[in-house]
């Protein structure tokens, strides 16, 4: 067998797709993000290990990522988290459920190895002692796999096909393929009757010249760069999908243990006691919180608005004014004054004069917003709003370099530049990006796409982030065809004169303008270096330097510096966290000239204001310049910001929730009073690798390192103190018990043994195809069944079967694995024998159903002989109508429902709201009310423990009822037969007699033709009525004498 490789490529298309149809704003700027982070996580694609498993730590950091690009609200968070593990996330085999891989990491061996070694030792003692008694093994109950294997192709290259219509052995196939709309052809091989077809049609109509169980029809898809192959089966079934099949399980033997005396017992016995002190003062002197990663909604943090906080400039001011100046629009109107005072001077010759319309000018302002965590972008928007209250007519939209689409808050899932410009012709275009993206560097050029779309804006200009003494080629290349200004007071109050203009300003003119040299730069100084390259000499000659007008003062620069030092105290840089850090030293300080519009401008220009994170070397030299703040400055800063985190309210247990704490602690860290008890509370984050900065990471786990050595030196000595005092005071042996701590002094054996129900339950299971082929397998069972009185085989004598061509009919298999499964449990009632009783029905019904030629009467007969799936059915309108076929979870809920013990009304409520996600045919008026009576017949057909069995080869009387008492079930347990119980109701309404008209019943809550009549019902529960006895030769299977309430065998006790 070919191996397969561990390579898996990501489903990212598919997912993005999925969230496009459920209404997420999925424009190019979310692809083109999306697959870029995706790329940086899974450079090759995914790796799964050998089980199956995934990358989960990366897949949940990819969530984190992800969730911020797509979701714009706490909704759409929820629902994305939902989507993102249905689509990336894969079950683990064994249970269904995620399974959660984290990597610990192992310190190396230090000096103190010797002292872990010796309370290593102390400890195996005592675990050796407490293994003298091991409690029975916990077996778990087997439960049929339930595991998915996807494979996510593009989805221009799915194939759906789907079977319309079937008269006679003529086949009308519906292709819903979405390929058929990029003009894809699609090969029909019609099981190798006729030639194969190549067409793009929508509907294709085949005669068979025989529908069988072998009737295959391959469809293939090889357009557009796609190698699809599709097939259709079980056309004589209408090709309906294959329903789940259930394997009897098998009950584990019962344990027995006896004791023998252990002469050794007492030495272990002084150990163990060492053992438990060392667990017991390890659990009080060190945390016992277990943090476990969270992929639940909502993903990060959404902190209050601050921006109430910024004190607006008085060059804000003056730039509304500007940009509020009228000017001489196309259009002009006829001056009346002046037309009437020149037409009387002419003696009444008419003399007309014009006079041109003055208009507000109207911008389109486009933001470079690469990332959610972008300050200057917000920073950018803010300043867009200020002008938009002072009456500047502006509206603002967002880019991610790229500005041929770009979006806001009236387009969330995007715009192309071009219907911008259908638009906005007649607004003049602003751009505050840095440009990068809008040239041609192999051409030395403006972008020829750049010219092509914004050509027809006349007035157009970019304000760039970067200053004018650090513009390089990227300025002077733009320069020809945008107007390029600073995003400075003085850059934004020349933006209007330039805009009046009507040629654009030379490269060299912008140059002398902002009296800086004409020479070339060779790269961008400040603006050109990345946050992991700063110094802290950087930081401070920029922020020393200012504005050309502005006198900044000595108190007014250590302000500044100390703002951008002080960003550095929340691990995660955000913009309401820098306004926050802003107003604390404003409060200190006494003054209201920091956080302000001007300030800004230069403190969101640090680059790791930019980004998610600060590097981590970075971060360091910041933190140490923090510790030369005043006490009671650094005391208020930490305040302002954990106030400020603990405002966001979150959801235990989700990502945000997760973040909020780690990040409260990580604030703790840069208090030196609170230091000590940040590196324990985030002892638990660091074990589960939750801690990204390696600094805090190191420093986490060497103060565990250390604590772990002054606890194992103190631990060693008490160990050999209460060693040597045990031996002495424990010196005598006492008497044998089996009670008590004396188990501990006696050595444990263990034998397994399997009474009459378990062997009965596991003879059933062992009835297959493979051991009937077997004639001592055979043997066995006939022994087995004539010792409960079923005469096994009936047909014919052993010795004449043909084992390999299953000569034993499947009905005479279904009465043996019954007469089995009741044997088992008249002995005993256990969980494993009332599932395979369920398992049994369901199973040759299922079989009835897999034939080409079924009876679909003999089916509906098996798997509800009294009609009780109507019953189950009909407080709800699941199955109404063909178009209405709920989920299999809601089935088994519902399933779930009608054994729990609960009042009518809670049930009624938690119908109604299962119903809801269905056709709801009783809210819109389609249905009767939900009766009492309804729900009670429901629950009493619903039972686990009532089931209702046919009995082919018995004529008459051929439907047994077993009654059993009320099992306690586990969770786990309940929905196992919750799951069997959903799949009988699916197998039933599958059949013809049980398909729902199109329109629902009104007089009735399910079809007159699939419930039986309750006078019929209770006449033939009275013929079937009769005791619960021993097996004999003559009747080998129990009827019930009295209610499902009255009824409990002697032995129905479960262990």
């Amino acid at each position: 067998m070919t191996p397969v490789s561990p390579q898996r490529p990501i489903p990212l298309g598919e997912l993005l797709e999925q969230l496009r149809l459920e209404g997420f704003a999925v424009t190019p700027e979310v692809y083109d993000r999306c697959f870029r982070v995706a790329g940086v996580y899974f450079p090759t694609g995914w790796t799964e290990s050998p089980d199956g498993s995934r990358p989960d730590r990366t897949l949940r950091e990819l969530k984190e990522v992800l969730g911020p690009v797509v979701a714009r609200s706490d909704i759409e968070q929820e629902k994305f988290g939902l989507i993102f593990d249905q689509v990336l996330t894969r079950p683990s085999p064994e249970t269904g459920e995620l399974k959660t891989t984290v990597q610990q990491k192992s310190p190396g061996r230090r000096p103190w190895f010797w002292g872990l070694l010796l309370a290593a030792m102390l400890l195996t003692g005592g675990g050796i002692g407490y293994f003298i008694y091991q409690p029975p093994p916990v077996v778990p109950v087997p439960q049929p796999a339930d595991s998915t294997n996807r494979k996510l192709p593009d989805p221009n290259c799915l194939i759906k096909v789907s079977v319309a219509s079937i008269v006679g052995n003529q086949v009308t196939f519906l292709n819903q393929s979405p390929g058929l709309k990029l003009h894809y052809a699609y090969k029909w091989d019609f099981d190798g009757t006729k030639p194969v077809i190549v067409t793009t049609d929508s509907t294709i109509t085949h005669t068979f010249p025989a529908l069988t169980a072998s009737t295959v029809v391959t469809i293939a898809l090889q357009d557009g760069g796609c190698d699809q192959t599709f097939l259709l089966t079980n056309l004589y079934r209408t090709n309906q999908p294959t329903l789940e099949s259930f394997p009897l399980v098998v009950a584990a033997p019962s344990l027995h243990t006896t004791y023998a005396i252990n002469r050794g017992s007492l030495l272990l016995a002084v150990l163990l006691g060492t053992g438990l002190f060392g667990v017991i003062s390890f659990r009080y002197f060190f945390t016992r919180r277990k943090v476990r990663p969270s992929d639940s909604p909502p993903y990060f943090l959404t902190f209050p608005d601050q921006e109430k906080t910024i004190k607006v400039a008085g060059s804000m001011e003056v730039w509304a004014r500007q940009l509020n100046q009228r000017e001489e629009g196309q259009r002009r109107v006829m001056d009346i004054a002046r037309t009437i005072r020149a037409t009387a001077r002419m003696g009444g010759y008419p003399a007309i004069y014009y006079q041109q319309i003055k208009l507000r000018p109207r911008y389109l302002v486009l933001i470079d917003n690469r990332s959610t965590f972008h300050q200057q972008a917000r920073l950018y928007a803010y300043l867009g709003t200020v002008l938009m209250e002072r009456d500047v007519e502006l509206e603002l939209f967002f880019f991610n370099a790229d500005p041929r689409t770009c979006w806001n808050e009236k387009y969330p899932k995007g715009i192309a530049i071009g219907d911008l410009y259908r638009i906005h012709r007649a607004s003049q275009l602003v751009l505050i990006t840095e440009g990068v993206r809008l040239l041609d560097y192999e051409k030395g050029t403006v972008a020829s796409w750049v010219t092509n779309l914004f050509d027809g804006w006349e007035k157009r200009a970019i304000l760039t982030p970067v200053y004018a003494e650090n513009w390089t080629y990227i300025e002077a290349l733009l320069s020809r065809f945008f107007i390029v200004l600073p995003a400075t007071p003085e850059g934004q109050l020349l933006l209007r004169a330039y805009l009046q203009a009507d040629e654009l300003p030379t490269f060299q003119e912008l140059l002398r303008r902002f009296q800086r040299s004409t020479d070339q730069v060779a790269d961008r100084g400040f603006f050109g270096k990345s946050a992991e390259k700063l110094t802290i000499a950087d930081i401070d000659q920029f922020l020393e330097t200012g504005f050309e007008d502005e006198n900044l003062t000595e108190p007014d620069k250590i302000r500044l510096k100390q703002w951008a030092y002080a960003t550095a105290v929340y691990p995660t840089p955000t913009w309401e966290m820098t306004l926050t850090i802003g107003k604390a030293l404003e409060q200190y300080y006494q003054t209201d000239t920091l956080v302000t519009t001007t300030n800004l401008l230069k403190i969101s220009a640090l680059p790791w204001l930019q980004q998610s994170r600060i590097p981590d070397p970075l971060r360091a030299a910041l933190l140490d310049r923090l510790a030369e703040f005043p006490p009671n400055l650094q005391t208020g800063i930490q305040n302002d910001v954990l106030a400020l985190l603990q405002s966001v309210k979150t959801v235990p247990g989700s990502m945000a929730g997760e973040e909020q704490e780690m990040h409260t602690y990580e604030v703790w860290l840069t208090d030196e009073n609170r230091r000590p008890e940040a590196l324990r509370k985030l002892a638990p984050f660091q074990k589960a690798g939750l801690i990204t900065n390696r600094v805090v990471d190191r420093q986490v786990a060497d103060h565990g390192r250390r604590q772990q050595l002054a606890y194992v030196l103190t631990l060693a000595t008490a160990a050999v103190l209460l060693l040597i005092s045990g031996y002495f005071i424990l010196s005598q042996q006492p008497n044998r018990t089996s009670t008590g701590l004396n188990r501990f002094f006696y050595s444990r054996s263990d034998t397994t043994f399997s009474d009459s129900a378990v062997i009965y339950n596991n003879l059933a299971a062992s009835v297959l195809d493979k051991r009937l082929e077997d004639i001592n397998a055979v043997s066995e069972l006939k022994s087995w069944s004539a010792r409960i009185g079923y005469a096994f085989p009936r047909t014919s004598p052993v010795q004449a079967y043909s084992y390999s061509t299953r000569a034993i009919p499947e009905s005479e298999l279904y009465e043996l694995r019954l007469a089995f499964v009741l044997a088992s449990l008249r002995n005993r009632i256990t969980f494993e024998a009332l599932y395979n009783l369920h398992a049994i029905r369901y199973g040759y019904g299922f079989h009835l159903d897999s034939l080409p030629n079924r009876s679909a009467t003999d089916v509906s007969r098996v798997v509800s002989p009294l009609g009780e799936v109507n019953q189950i059915v009909a407080p709800t309108s699941w199955f109404q109508s063909t178009e209405m076929t709920p989920m299999d979870t809601l089935v088994r809920q519902y399933v779930t429902l009608l054994n729990q013990n609960l009042p009518i009304d809670t049930i009624r409520q938690k119908i109604n709201t299962l119903d809801s996600y269905g056709a709801n045919l009783r809210r819109l008026g389609a249905m009767p009310p939900l009766t009492d009576q309804e729900i009670n017949r429901a629950k009493q057909a619903g039972q686990f423990n009532r089931v209702s069995l046919l009995l082919p080869s018995q004529t008459g009387k051929n439907i047994l009822r077993v009654r059993l008492p009320r099992l306690n079930t586990t969770p786990t347990e309940l929905d196992s037969l919750a799951r069997l119980d959903a799949a009988r109701i699916r197998l039933a309404f599958r059949q013809p007699q049980l398909v729902r008209s199109e329109k629902p019943a009104t007089q009735s809550p399910a079809p007159a033709t699939a419930r039986p009549k309750a006078k019929a019902v209770r006449k033939k529960a009275a013929r079937a009525a009769s005791s619960l006895k021993a097996p004999s030769k003559s009747r080998p299977y129990p009827v019930q004498t009295k209610t499902g309430s009255e009824e409990k065998p002697p032995t129905a006790n479960r262990k």
